[in-house]
Parts: structure tokens; C-alpha cells; sequence
């Protein structure tokens, strides 16, 4: 049986997040064009780098459901949507940044063989009211590896 681990607003994040970046770097350019100085000029270069690096970040949220064998990963946006099946023997671990905790929060997971994504998939898991707590589903998706890789060897 699967069940979504991710949070129902990871696109809305990425959507809102990446409108956001955009129109700030629009309108540093804008008031870079109206106004040249370097001092301008530096601002609006600092803003299109943290803009890229944000915007790169947040393009990498993957949606997630579990299942019995392993891990469902979504990739694509509204129209181009494919689904990729990565099993619990795959991944190496699950963890949670320790010094970004709040409300989003953020799980990555660390696959032994790189594969479409990389070696890391990074997503929002569901909401809850207690963030500065480790997520339970951290803790739930190393126990299934573990069970996973002690069965398989």
C-alpha cells in the first residue's frame, strides 16, 4: 500500500518560491538599468547568484510516496509527470538537517548509486506542529532500509 510521506504543498513552494525570486531579480535588473552604479550593479549581481542558488534548490523538492518494496519519486511539473521506483535496498540513509529545522522542513535522502536525481533527493515531508523534533518519518524510512539490507543479506 502506498501512502504520500511528502507534503501536499511542495508545489505550491515551488511555485510561490521560485515567482518570488524571479520578480526580485526582475526588479533589481530593472532598477540596475534605470539607476547604473556599481554599488547597484553589485546588489542586483549578489541577488541573481542567491536567486539561482535558491531557485536551483527548491527545483530539487521532489514529491514522495512509500510503499511496501521502496520509494515512489515524482519528477516533472503540471503536464509531464513520470514516476520513478527506487526500493529501500537503493538507499544508504535518511536524515534531516539539524540546523534547518521549522516549518518547512527538510528530509534528504542518500541513494548508493546515483541514479536521475543524483545522489540525494531532498523533499518536504507533511506538516506538523512539533518541528523542532526529528521528523518520525526520518526514523521510519532507516528502519525499513535496515530491515530492508538485513533481509537481503
Amino acid at each position: 500500500m502506498r501512502r504520500m510521506i511528502s507534503s501536499s504543498s511542495t508545489v505550491f513552494f515551488k511555485t510561490i518560491i521560485l515567482i518570488g525570486i524571479s520578480a526580485l531579480i526582475l526588479i533589481n535588473l530593472f532598477i540596475s538599468l534605470a539607476n547604473p552604479s556599481s554599488e547597484q550593479f553589485l546588489i542586483t549581481s549578489i541577488s541573481m547568484l542567491f536567486g539561482f542558488y535558491i531557485g536551483r534548490a527548491v527545483l530539487n523538492f521532489r514529491e514522495i510516496e512509500i510503499g511496501d518494496k521502496g520509494i515512489y519519486f515524482s519528477i516533472g511539473y503540471f503536464t509531464d509527470r513520470r514516476e520513478i521506483f527506487i526500493s529501500f535496498a537503493q538507499i544508504d540513509s535518511v536524515s534531516q538537517n539539524h540546523f534547518m529545522r521549522g516549518n518547512p522542513e527538510f528530509v534528504t535522502i542518500k541513494l548508493l548509486l546515483p541514479n536521475v536525481f543524483g545522489d540525494k533527493i531532498r523533499f518536504i515531508p507533511k506538516w506538523r506542529f512539533f518541528p523542532l523534533l526529528r521528523h518520525p518519518i526520518v526514523d521510519t524510512i532507516n528502519q525499513e532500509v535496515k530491515q530492508n539490507k538485513r533481509f537481503l543479506s
